[in-house]
């Protein structure tokens, strides 16, 4: 791709920064955009911040803020819209401190939800790996 110059860089000055980070891409809002699938977190107006309409589905999606900021509200609302249509939902519960009642009220389908309460952040990542490649195996369209 031809860079252009700006008012504060040349072509080759933005062309030195880009090599010296070899993982970059220098990115046009004109590139050809692929449709991705998405999960509605079931609040219009954070779809609309998150950019493409909901969460990516294939991607790991990370909620952070401060205590008693939404964040649990947030992803269960979001695991909600994923069994609402038949899908999986693997919940990983660091702080071991989930509201079991909560799934409840707000009529989750807990067929369709697990919980993994892991003791480390490595164990946490490899018991999602086994979880998406043992349910791929049963069934490449099944919503996670």
């Amino acid at each position: 791709m031809r860079l252009k110059s700006n008012p504060f860089l040349s072509a080759e000055q933005i062309t030195s920064v880009i090599k010296i980070i070899p993982s970059a891409i220098p990115m046009r809002l004109s590139f050809e955009r692929q449709a991705i699938d998405v999960v509605s977190s079931g609040i219009p107006q954070i779809d609309a911040i998150l950019g493409v309409g909901g969460f990516p589905c294939g991607r790991i999606s990370e909620i952070f803020g401060k205590e008693s900021s939404g964040k649990t509200t947030l992803a269960l609302q979001a695991a909600k819209q994923v069994t609402d249509k038949k899908g999986l939902v693997f919940y990983i519960d660091g702080e071991h401190a989930l509201d079991l009642g909560y799934l409840e009220a707000l009529k989750l389908n807990q067929e369709l939800f697990i919980l993994d309460q892991p003791s480390s952040l490595e164990e946490a990542y490899d018991n999602m790996e086994k979880f998406i490649k043992e349910t791929r195996k049963l069934s490449k369209d099944v919503p996670l």
